[in-house]
Order: structure tokens, then C-alpha cells, then sequence
């Protein structure tokens, strides 16, 4: 199979939040489209500057849940007209796109293709090249048509669930089916996105192999296709609809990170002290720095891709987030990564320092960071609980001997551990970084005796002394 090639095409993928957007360029015109921008651009028009193209022309697929659009602020830099979906009411302007509506981009024509199903006004964008008619078009699926999967079609709510379920079967029959075999299928996200399930982690199908394969896309009444698509789906992370209305209003255009500023002592006691009003502390050290010395109600997420993702399940979009670093370096990194789910709001930061802040007479906790040698007697005596923050799926792959399995998703919405606080708990996920989060917010609850397992199951598992995961029950 020949696949078209214009002069630039490049899938820039955002890892934790598993999103993939595009840069395509004419080779003609010098023009470029970008197509489901995330919130920081520079990407964009570094791009767009090393291959001498000139952004014209920004789609969107829908209006996003899982992560800020950029589309505004890459308008706002570029002067490039954003087209979306006429069906999406976005309240900012831009240009409506309808079911069959085309665009002319060099010698790249784009169809817009009505896609209901995951929202309402979800459009797919199928992409031709008219100086090359015998090559494979391109689709841009978003969060309609996944690698071996589909968009979900539950996150705008109960009262819309089960008519987008609908809409959903309606595309994937009677739109979807329609399209050549050969069209090469590049989606909005990879594996680990939460806005669908079992996402493959390809970069890109065809439509005949998603026909062949894709479970959504097998022969069965719409009844079953309903209940397939609702049956077993990952936790809807709570900043999902926050992220619908500030899609649907238009992010902020910010000019570039936000650069916040670094606190003194001072400004820090009176921030502990609750002079400065409600501000959630985020800690993004690793978690062996930050068990051995924190500010009292730190939150531990540390920085990097996941970053995103957990500080959307902990933090409010109604106060300002103050940052503790290990080193400055981390700030910029820290506060590109929650603005991608629209968290700008930074109160400053501090540099993490024990003695500093010790001298200061600020109080410093400590978590201790338990390796599976010291854990192992100590659960099996009975000397420590073992709470397992994984999934639900995930758990029952394998856990430890007597663990209590509640998500670090359900902790984070307000479950709470019965027991007294003082009992001693060692808490455990895959690897650690979840199983920090929660010993943090633990200790936020008054948990006096909790410790971090390191290394989590991966470390367990690999005990030489014969003990292993338990089987699933």
C-alpha cells in the first residue's frame, strides 16, 4: 500500500496523557494545518519554522475532556483561522465546519466527517492529496476510532450516556463501515488514555484492519453493542468536566508558562498557616526525596508525564497551586504539564530544603519509603496493613497476601480507610508513584504510621525469598 507523503507530516505524541496531535504541510503552498493542538504550542512552531511552512489552518476533533486545547493559544500566535465542529457552540470565534465540508490546503484537501458517538459534535477529518490521487488518504479519527477500540461515549454525563451510545453505533454502521480499507487510521490518543477502553498503542491502523479486529466493529444488535460499550469502563477522572467547559469557553491564552515566583520563609509560614487562604501544596520530588522530609499537607506527584493526570484527580481548579521543587529547573517543567489540564493558576514555588525550613520553625514530616525486605516481616507478622491503590484490574493479576485493594481514585474522591488512624499501613501500587500520592494524602487525613512500599509490586515480585504476588482469587 503507497501512503501519501506531503512535504511535512509529523504525530507529535504527549505521554501520561497519551494524546497524539498532528502537523501536516503542502508542499505547494508552504501552508500547514495542525490539528487537536495541546495547550503548550511551541511545539507546533518550532515545527512549522525548521520545515519553512506557515500555520494556517487548526482543527479540533471535539471539545476535549481530558486535557486543555491549545487551539486558541496557537491562533492567537500564528493568526491562523481554528475550524470546529458547527454542532460544538464553542464560545469563542472560529470557523463552523458541517458534515461534508471541505478544505483546501495546497494540493491537501480536508473532508469533515460528522462523527457523533463519544460527543455530539465529534467530527473525524479525512485528508487526501490531489497531486498524488492513487496514494492512501489519511483519517483523523480523535477520540472516535481508537487502535482496536472506541471513544466512550458515558463522559458528558447519565442523561447523555445512552443516546451517544446510540449515536456511536449509528457512526461506526453507517459512516465508518462506508470508508475504504486502505484509509490509514491515525487517532487522537494511544494506550492509557481514559477516554476509552483497551486503546491499542500503535501509532496508527487501517480502516480494514479496525473492521476486521476493532470489537466495536463486529456484526451485533444495538442493544448489545450498548451494554459492550458501558460494561467495564476505566474511572472517569474527576477533571473531565471541568475540562468540557473550559474547552467549550476557550482556555486562556497565556503567551507562553506562566513563571511563578519562589517564596521566602515568611511568605511560606503565613501560606502553612492559612493566612493566604485555601492552596493545595504539590510536591513533585521523587518520592524517596520527598519522604524524608515534607511541608505538612503536601501532596506528593511527582513531576513528569504522570503529573497531569493525578494532579487533575487532586487538585481544585479554585486555588492556586504552590509548588515544592527539588530544584528550580523543575518549576517550568511542573507548570507546563498541569497547564495541559488547564491548572495555571501558580502561587509560587519553594525549593525544597529540611534544614532551611527546620531553621525557619516550619514543621517537616516525614514518610518512610519501606523496601520489600523490611516490609515482608512486618506484614506477615500482622504488624502492618497492606492497602493496594491499583485498579481493580490490576489487582486481580496478583496482590499481596490479605491486602485491602481501594483505588488511588477512589481514596482521591473522598473514601475513606476505616480502622484508627494510628494502625500502621504500608501502601503499594505498581511501581510506587501512586502509592506515595496516597501515603501523602494519608497523612493529610491524620494517618499517623504510613509507609510507602518502593518499588511497589514490581519490587515484591521479584523477592528472592519465595514470596510472590498472590494469584487472582
Amino acid at each position: 500500500m503507497k501512503v501519501r507523503s506531503p512535504v511535512f507530516f509529523q504525530r507529535i505524541y504527549t505521554d501520561g496523557l497519551a494524546q497524539a496531535s498532528f502537523l501536516l504541510g503542502s508542499a505547494h503552498s508552504r501552508q500547514a494545518v495542525v490539528i487537536d493542538p495541546r495547550r503548550d504550542v511551541e511545539v507546533y512552531l518550532d515545527l512549522a519554522s525548521a520545515h519553512d511552512l506557515t500555520i494556517t489552518h487548526i482543527l479540533e476533533t471535539h471539545i476535549h475532556a481530558d486535557y486543555a486545547s491549545g487551539a486558541r493559544e496557537l491562533a492567537e500566535r500564528t493568526g491562523a483561522t481554528m475550524f470546529l465542529s458547527a454542532v460544538g457552540e464553542n464560545e469563542f470565534p472560529h470557523q463552523p465546519v458541517h458534515d461534508g465540508d471541505t478544505l483546501e490546503v495546497g494540493e491537501l484537501r480536508l473532508e469533515i466527517l460528522l462523527t457523533p458517538g463519544h460527543t455530539p459534535e465529534h467530527i473525524c477529518i479525512l485528508v487526501g492529496n490531489e497531486a498524488e490521487p492513487d496514494s492512501a488518504p489519511m483519517l483523523f479519527s480523535g477520540d472516535m476510532l481508537f487502535v482496536g477500540a472506541v471513544g466512550r461515549p458515558d463522559l458528558l454525563g447519565a442523561t447523555y450516556t445512552q443516546g451517544l451510545a446510540t449515536a456511536l453505533y449509528g457512526t461506526i454502521h453507517e459512516k465508518l463501515m462506508a470508508l475504504d480499507d486502505d484509509i490509514v487510521v491515525y487517532p487522537g490518543h494511544g494506550a492509557g488514555s481514559a477516554c476509552g477502553k483497551a486503546i491499542g498503542d500503535a501509532e496508527s491502523t487501517t480502516m480494514g484492519q479496525e473492521k476486521r479486529f476493532n470489537y466495536a466493529f463486529q456484526p451485533m444488535t444495538e442493544e448489545s453493542f450498548i451494554r459492550l460499550m458501558l460494561d467495564d469502563l476505566p474511572a472517569s477522572p474527576v477533571y473531565f468536566p471541568v475540562m468540557k467547559q473550559l474547552n467549550k469557553r476557550g482556555p486562556q491564552i497565556l503567551g507562553g508558562p506562566p513563571q511563578p515566583d519562589e517564596l521566602d520563609p515568611t511568605e511560606l509560614r503565613a501560606i502553612l498557616a492559612g493566612e493566604r487562604g485555601a492552596v493545595t501544596l504539590i510536591d513533585v520530588r521523587p518520592a524517596e526525596e520527598f519522604g524524608t522530609g515534607f511541608l505538612p499537607g503536601s501532596l506528593n506527584i511527582g513531576v513528569g508525564s504522570s503529573l497531569p493526570n493525578w494532579a487533575g484527580w487532586s487538585a481544585s481548579y479554585d486555588r492556586p497551586i504552590v509548588l515544592v521543587v527539588a530544584d528550580r529547573e523543575d518549576v517550568r517543567e511542573a507548570v507546563i504539564q498541569l497547564g495541559r489540564i488547564g491548572l495555571d493558576t501558580i502561587g509560587g514555588y519553594v525549593v525544597a530544603d529540611r534544614d532551611a525550613w527546620a531553621a525557619a520553625g516550619l514543621p517537616v514530616q516525614q514518610i518512610e519509603q519501606m523496601s520489600v525486605e523490611m516490609a515482608a516481616p512486618r506484614i506477615a507478622s500482622g504488624g502492618a496493613r497492606v492497602l493496594d491503590v491499583r485498579t481493580r484490574a490490576e489487582f486481580a493479576l496478583g496482590h499481596i497476601d490479605g491486602a485491602l485493594n481501594v483505588s488511588a481514585e477512589q481514596l482521591l474522591q473522598g473514601e475513606m480507610l476505616d480502622g484508627a488512624p494510628e494502625q500502621p499501613i504500608v501502601v503499594v501500587c505498581a511501581a510506587g508513584y501512586r502509592s506515595s500520592l496516597v501515603t501523602s494524602l494519608l497523612k493529610q487525613r491524620g494517618h499517623a504510621n504510613v509507609a510507602n512500599l518502593s518499588g511497589g509490586m514490581g519490587a515484591w515480585g521479584q523477592r528472592r525469598d519465595g514470596g510472590r504476588p498472590s494469584p487472582p482469587a
